[in-house]
């Protein structure tokens, strides 16, 4: 399933019906070299899934949790240029299956290393 979740010119798109792939939301000077405004993709996930989320965030670039205030945001911390470790797949992989099955979060987007427009 390739559908855009939102209706904003957003990199933002469901891979199931509860995973999303995303180029990571930035703000401010940064808007200029990212697609996605943190507030944006915040709006989106407050409307439609408020207290149901998981923000995955495998890039290397930290944003203020505080700006999805009822969703949950695991760092990775992985940098662009060098592959995650065997640990550090799994480690977000358990995550991830703790909170799809365990906790039945409606959607967990993950934003994608190093993406731009």
């Amino acid at each position: 399933m390739n559908s855009v979740l939102a209706t904003k010119d957003l990199d933002l798109h469901l891979l199931t019906s509860r995973i999303a792939a995303m180029s990571c939301p930035t703000e401010g000077m940064d808007l200029s070299s990212y697609k996605n405004a943190i507030d944006d993709i915040r709006q989106i996930l407050e409307a439609r899934h408020s207290g149901r989320y998981a923000v995955f965030n495998l890039a290397e670039k930290k944003y203020a949790a505080t700006k999805f205030p009822t969703g949950r945001v695991v760092d990775a911390g992985w940098t662009a240029s060098v592959p995650p470790s065997v640990e550090e797949l799994l480690e977000v992989s358990t995550n991830c299956e703790n909170l799809y099955f365990v906790e039945f979060f409606s959607i967990h987007p993950i934003p994608i290393l190093g993406s731009t427009h």
